[in-house]
């Protein structure tokens, strides 16, 4: 996982549980740890501020058993902010891209591709062959990463 890979993940738990996220359990603190050592084996240089910044926090303390506080993960989700504003969105492109792309994200605008009609052969043709995947030398299966009560199994990233 690339460092930039890490920030748009953590991000994308901080967006989806919304303002509602008030603390994270130890288990769910232990699943970044996880997540942040893969960028720091694939990435060991990375020059992302707010790697080095969470690893450190990481390190302090047992915060893999206790969780985290409201206060801690305001704190996270504010570095985290200053990230991509300072970090990840000025590689994306220049000011009216970056505009375009905020647009985008905050629903402003809404971006439409044209899709093909399937045909409900063609869809059972997709399912049946889903269902009848198996690994291959060329797609190992991957060890099991985690359960999630609403997915089941969750493969390795």
């Amino acid at each position: 996982m690339t460092s930039i890979n890490f920030c748009y993940w953590l991000q994308g738990k901080f967006e989806i549980d919304g303002p509602n996220l008030r603390h994270l359990t130890g288990a769910q603190v232990e699943m970044i740890s996880r997540h942040l050592n893969m960028v720091l084996v694939h990435e060991p240089d990375t020059e992302v501020p707010f790697i080095h910044w969470l690893r450190d926090i990481l390190a302090f303390g047992d915060s893999s058993k206790i969780g985290w506080s409201e206060a801690n993960v305001v704190l996270i989700r504010q570095r985290l902010n200053l990230c991509f504003i300072h970090v990840i969105d000025p590689e994306l492109g220049d000011a009216e891209h970056q505009a375009k792309l905020d647009e985008a994200h905050n629903g402003t605008i809404k971006v439409t591709i044209p899709i093909e009609p399937t045909s409900k052969l063609d869809v059972e043709r997709l399912k049946d062959k889903l269902n009848n995947m198996k690994p291959t030398p060329t797609r190992p299966a991957r060890p099991v990463h985690g359960t999630n009560p609403h997915w089941g199994t969750i493969a390795k990233c």
